[in-house]
């Protein structure tokens, strides 16, 4: 079976795999939510999605999100440690999208940085690649006003 898609658009991801070192640190992740409980995870894992601007800047809608994330889960959020665990590299098929791509990057991002995305977006055919001012790995709730002007330009770009 053929799929086709007419573009393509990355947010705050990456195409490699889990390094060991990362491996490990997810089987961390899980053992610290089996020792101490989801909660204490969360507590130590969200506040590193955001830019340290978006949470002094909009403390009420961060305090939002980490309350939501509070009540994950754990069966959950250990299940989505497993996948981010064994993803596969992806990388060696960038240079075979030729559909129009964007890459949107938080340029604050501490999991999926500028730099790392930028490279991606190179070994990919027609690719452009924008960083998001003021974001984190939540760049579309961090900054959605830019983010949503950037899918629109590339929309109206590619597909007018």
């Amino acid at each position: 079976m053929e799929y086709k898609l007419g573009g393509l658009i990355l947010c705050d991801t990456k195409s490699e795999a889990d390094t060991d070192e990362g491996k490990l640190k997810r089987a961390e992740g899980i053992k610290k939510i089996n020792q101490e409980g989801v909660q204490k995870f969360i507590t130590g894992f969200v506040p590193n999605c955001f830019a340290e601007s978006f949470i002094s800047s909009s403390a009420r809608e961060y305090n939002e999100i980490l309350s939501k994330a509070l009540n994950s889960d754990s069966i959950g959020v250990k299940g989505c440690l497993l996948a981010m665990q064994g993803r596969t590299d992806v990388t060696p098929y960038l240079s075979k999208i030729k559909i129009p791509s964007l890459v949107v990057c938080g340029e604050e991002d501490k999991f999926t940085p500028p730099f790392a995305m930028g490279k991606m977006t190179e070994k990919i055919k027609n690719s452009k690649f924008i960083t998001i001012p003021g974001a984190g790995h939540m760049s579309p709730v961090e900054n959605p006003e830019f983010f949503n002007k950037a899918i629109m330009v590339f929309l109206k770009e590619n597909f007018n």
